[in-house]
């Protein structure tokens, strides 16, 4: 059992990740799809989004062929501090790997306010990505023939 239970002082819950970033990332070789799940990840830094970046490069090299990918945003926490960091990474990725990795990438959230402010933040860094309501929703966005 962790000790932090039986402390007086908080816990510090929202400073742990629930799941590590290395296992965030899952391809589906069958479909061809890469899904990155961001849910309930606390980007709090630059640091933070520098980690991510170099996590989502490796996972982008190590493919050789163009992928379609989808992005779980839901309970996603975006720190002012880092948004713009988090969306000039979104911004280099896509510019340096739009035509050698990506066939077409897509984002859902379940949550409707963060899926409104992430279409506004989207729009307001010049990147164009539609966020979905759903998982479901999110992958038929693609070509049902192309999958």
């Amino acid at each position: 059992m962790d000790e932090a239970l039986f402390r007086e002082e908080p816990m510090s819950l929202a400073e742990r990740r629930t799941i590590d970033l290395e296992k965030r990332f899952d391809y589906d070789e069958e479909n061809n799809v890469l899904y990155v799940n961001l849910e309930g990840l606390s980007i709090e830094t630059k640091e933070d989004v520098s980690e991510l970046a170099i996590l989502l490069d490796q996972e982008l090299a190590s493919s050789d062929k163009k992928v379609y990918a989808i992005v779980n945003y839901t309970n996603l926490y975006l720190d002012p501090s880092a948004r713009e960091s988090f969306f000039d990474m979104l911004r280099r990725n896509e510019e340096e790997y739009e035509e050698e990795c990506f066939l077409s990438s897509t984002g859902y959230s379940v949550d409707t306010l963060l899926r409104r402010q992430l279409r506004e933040e989207f729009a307001e860094a010049g990147l164009e990505q539609r966020i979905y309501r759903s998982f479901d929703e999110a992958r038929e966005s693609f070509e049902t023939t192309d999958l």
